[in-house]
């Protein structure tokens, strides 16, 4: 990604709510920063965790799978509830697209938004990081709604195969 700019996202807390919200495209490529803050966060002290996406200029198929993981992914421990805050057009109409909108609570607005925003550490991922990435994601789509496995099955099956020689080479 030569001569991309880099996104900023930012998070705030006020109480349990954590609320991240990225100033520009969701993509992967701010994938790897999310999850790092998501990590860090405890779960324990979270109820609910708000993407303000009203800033967002649009949202790639990556971020959207690593989305629909956070919402679907089942797990033994509490988790904290994931919304969508007041998405931009461009968001809705790609989750639209990908069949995934109804998977969110999507909210306009919240009763108090935090007063302290921090910015998320950018956080670059490995080649290896990356592809594992974009294959979780793209099969979370095609779990989803199945009407997205024409446009990510071969993605998917081709990127696994990089893998497996990658891997046999070693």
């Amino acid at each position: 990604m030569a001569g991309a700019q880099r996104v900023r996202v930012e998070a705030g807390r006020n109480g349990s709510i954590v609320v991240i919200r990225p100033g520009g495209p969701c993509t992967v490529a701010i994938c790897g920063a999310v999850l790092n803050f998501l990590k860090k966060i405890c779960v324990a002290e979270t109820s609910d965790i708000y993407f303000d996406l009203s800033r967002a200029q649009g949202i790639d198929s990556t971020f959207t799978g690593f989305l629909v993981a956070l919402v679907t992914t089942e797990s033994d421990s509490p988790i904290p509830a994931i919304h969508l805050l007041a998405p931009s057009k461009p968001v809705v109409t790609a989750l639209e697209r990908m069949f995934v909108l109804g998977l969110f609570d999507v909210v306009e607005e919240m009763a108090q938004s935090p007063a302290d925003w921090q910015e998320v550490e950018p956080a670059p991922v490995s080649p290896d990081g990356l592809s594992d990435l974009v294959i979780q994601a793209h099969q979370e789509l095609i779990n989803a709604d199945q009407r997205n496995a024409p446009a990510f099955r071969t993605l998917v099956a081709t990127l696994r195969a990089s893998q497996k020689r990658k891997s046999d080479r070693s």
